[in-house]
Protein backbone atom coordinates (compact mmCIF):
# COMPACT_ATOMS: atom_id res chain seq x y z
CA UNK A 1 0.00 0.00 0.00
CA UNK A 2 1.37 3.45 -0.94
CA UNK A 3 1.04 5.99 1.83
CA UNK A 4 -0.01 9.61 1.35
CA UNK A 5 3.47 10.67 2.51
CA UNK A 6 5.11 8.59 -0.27
CA UNK A 7 2.85 10.09 -2.92
CA UNK A 8 3.56 13.60 -1.62
CA UNK A 9 7.33 12.98 -1.64
CA UNK A 10 7.14 11.66 -5.21
CA UNK A 11 5.06 14.63 -6.34
CA UNK A 12 7.51 17.04 -4.70
CA UNK A 13 10.49 15.31 -6.34
CA UNK A 14 8.80 15.46 -9.75
CA UNK A 15 7.91 19.13 -9.29
CA UNK A 16 11.50 19.95 -8.32
CA UNK A 17 12.87 18.02 -11.30
CA UNK A 18 10.50 19.80 -13.68
CA UNK A 19 11.47 23.19 -12.24
CA UNK A 20 15.12 22.29 -12.71
CA UNK A 21 14.49 21.44 -16.37
CA UNK A 22 13.62 25.09 -16.85
CA UNK A 23 16.77 26.16 -14.99
CA UNK A 24 19.31 23.74 -16.48
CA UNK A 25 17.94 22.59 -19.83
CA UNK A 26 20.70 20.46 -21.36
CA UNK A 27 23.33 21.82 -18.94
CA UNK A 28 24.46 20.25 -15.68
CA UNK A 29 23.93 21.39 -12.08
CA UNK A 30 26.79 21.52 -9.59
CA UNK A 31 26.99 18.83 -6.90
CA UNK A 32 26.34 21.32 -4.08
CA UNK A 33 23.83 24.05 -3.35
CA UNK A 34 24.29 27.74 -2.71
CA UNK A 35 21.43 29.20 -0.66
CA UNK A 36 19.46 25.98 -1.29
CA UNK A 37 19.82 26.38 -5.06
CA UNK A 38 21.98 24.33 -7.39
CA UNK A 39 24.23 26.55 -9.54
CA UNK A 40 25.46 25.39 -12.93
CA UNK A 41 28.52 23.15 -12.93
CA UNK A 42 31.75 25.15 -12.92
CA UNK A 43 33.64 25.67 -16.16
CA UNK A 44 36.68 23.37 -15.98
CA UNK A 45 38.64 20.73 -17.91
CA UNK A 46 37.95 22.57 -21.15
CA UNK A 47 34.19 22.42 -20.66
CA UNK A 48 32.05 25.58 -20.44
CA UNK A 49 29.87 26.63 -17.52
CA UNK A 50 27.27 23.91 -16.99
CA UNK A 51 29.42 21.34 -18.82
CA UNK A 52 29.93 17.66 -18.10
CA UNK A 53 33.01 17.94 -15.89
CA UNK A 54 32.72 15.29 -13.16
CA UNK A 55 31.13 11.98 -12.28
CA UNK A 56 28.27 13.71 -10.42
CA UNK A 57 26.87 15.16 -13.65
CA UNK A 58 25.43 11.73 -14.43
CA UNK A 59 22.85 12.19 -11.70
CA UNK A 60 20.97 14.87 -13.67
CA UNK A 61 20.13 12.73 -16.73
CA UNK A 62 19.40 9.87 -14.34
CA UNK A 63 16.84 11.97 -12.48
CA UNK A 64 15.25 12.91 -15.79
CA UNK A 65 14.98 9.25 -16.83
CA UNK A 66 13.43 8.36 -13.45
CA UNK A 67 10.91 11.20 -13.83
CA UNK A 68 10.01 9.91 -17.29
CA UNK A 69 9.65 6.39 -15.92
CA UNK A 70 7.22 7.65 -13.28
CA UNK A 71 5.17 9.95 -15.52
CA UNK A 72 5.63 8.95 -19.16
CA UNK A 73 6.00 12.69 -19.89
CA UNK A 74 8.15 13.16 -23.01
CA UNK A 75 9.62 16.42 -21.65
CA UNK A 76 11.87 14.51 -19.27
CA UNK A 77 13.07 12.00 -21.86
CA UNK A 78 13.85 14.73 -24.41
CA UNK A 79 16.01 16.63 -21.90
CA UNK A 80 17.62 13.39 -20.73
CA UNK A 81 18.62 12.56 -24.29
CA UNK A 82 20.11 16.04 -24.68
CA UNK A 83 22.16 15.74 -21.50
CA UNK A 84 23.22 12.15 -22.19
CA UNK A 85 24.95 13.14 -25.44
CA UNK A 86 27.84 14.61 -23.41
CA UNK A 87 28.78 11.16 -22.08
Amino acid sequence: MISVLTISATDLALATTRANIADFGALYPHHYTTDLTYPLKSAEHGEPLGGNTSWTTGFWPGMLWLAFDLTGDETEVVKSNETSQAF
